[in-house]
């Protein structure tokens, strides 16, 4: 999510730029972790409270906004490769109440993406 404008004068082609795809794989992943389970989904689930089966309300809430500011920059089809994995990620949050397992995750899952993708134009 945040980070996508610095990439827009990258070249589509030649060898990988490892500061770009660093900051999309590593540090954005680990920042939107903090901030949205950290923050947001710890304040929601502290005021909330109440889950469907696996799923907290707090973590519906929190991936609705995770998938929104996503679609800001990305087509709407965008929002199932963000919205899926970021329920995911928030079902550890809560069920581990440690954002180790969301940031493993992320992490993995943006270098699996960038891999087979490459990088935003």
């Amino acid at each position: 999510m945040w980070g996508v404008g610095l990439l827009k004068k990258i070249p589509a082609s030649g060898p990988p730029v490892f500061w770009p795809w660093a900051w999309l794989v590593v540090a954005s992943p680990i920042l939107e972790e903090l901030c949205f389970r950290g923050l947001l989904q710890t304040e929601l689930r502290r005021r909330l409270g109440r889950s469907y089966g696996p799923v907290s309300q707090a973590n519906l809430l929190t991936t609705a906004i995770f998938a929104a500011l996503h679609l800001a920059q990305r087509p709407s089809a965008f929002v199932a490769l963000v919205a899926i994995p970021s329920l995911i990620y928030g079902y550890f949050f809560d069920r581990f109440n440690s954002l180790r397992s969301p940031i493993g995750l992320h992490l993995l899952h943006n270098a699996l993406y960038f891999s087979v993708f490459g990088l935003p134009p």
